[in-house]
């Protein structure tokens, strides 16, 4: 007797029932590699300066929703999962065009790390804007400036670690306290009420801002 017909004698319901069984969980996997495959393909399409937009703005969310967490722990599950994202694209064997945006995200990702780990070889950047005032004066002075739509970021975060790359205060000091400072003053802390009228006093003095 050949198999198909055992498989289809009428006594045999059981084992047909685990056969359609099994062919519907392979086209249900099928169908999740197509979707995930599908996902896949529409980050690597989406170009490197939206991913990062997108990563600055979620950022921002994410710290809000978990106060306790810090920058460099949002930033590590990006770049984890950028880098699953790369992975999985390089499996469906794409060619190169495809991982270009991708790289050079993970690349900003990296940076934003070192820039939180204080990783710069020590290196001072040669267009930093040094002040001879306090970290808690040149951020209320920038926070002000966007208020007044002088400037534009990104996202708080995305300002904090521009402010830690090319910020000084006190002359030469780096401001490694930025996120705190900012949730600080966006908080209007009582302390910070006498740094908020002088920062005001000063801009309404100069057309011509001055950090």
């Amino acid at each position: 007797m050949l198999l198909n017909e055992i498989f289809n004698k009428p006594n045999n319901k059981g084992i047909q029932k685990i056969i359609n069984q099994g062919k519907y969980l392979d086209n249900h996997l099928k169908n999740l590699k197509i979707k995930r495959d599908q996902k896949v393909k529409n980050i690597l399409l989406t170009c490197a300066s939206d991913l990062n937009d997108s990563f600055n703005e979620r950022e921002d969310k994410y710290l809000a929703k978990y106060p306790d967490a810090e920058p460099i722990d949002f930033i590590n599950k990006e770049l984890m999962y950028s880098k699953e994202v790369l992975a999985n694209g390089e499996k469906m064997r794409l060619s190169e065009h495809w991982f270009y945006a991708i790289n050079k995200h993970i690349r900003y990702l990296e940076q934003c790390k070192n820039i939180e780990l204080n990783n710069t070889d020590d290196q001072d950047d040669d267009f930093a804007i040094h002040s001879d005032h306090s970290a808690m004066y040149v951020i209320t002075k920038l926070l002000q400036l966007l208020q007044n739509d002088m400037i534009t970021v990104k996202s708080f975060s995305h300002l904090a670690r521009i402010i830690k790359k090319h910020f000084r205060c006190n002359g030469s000091d780096r401001i490694n306290s930025a996120e705190s400072l900012i949730s600080k003053i966006r908080r209007s802390d009582r302390n910070t009420e006498n740094i908020l009228m002088e920062v005001r006093k000063d801009l309404s003095k100069n057309i011509d801002f001055y950090i």
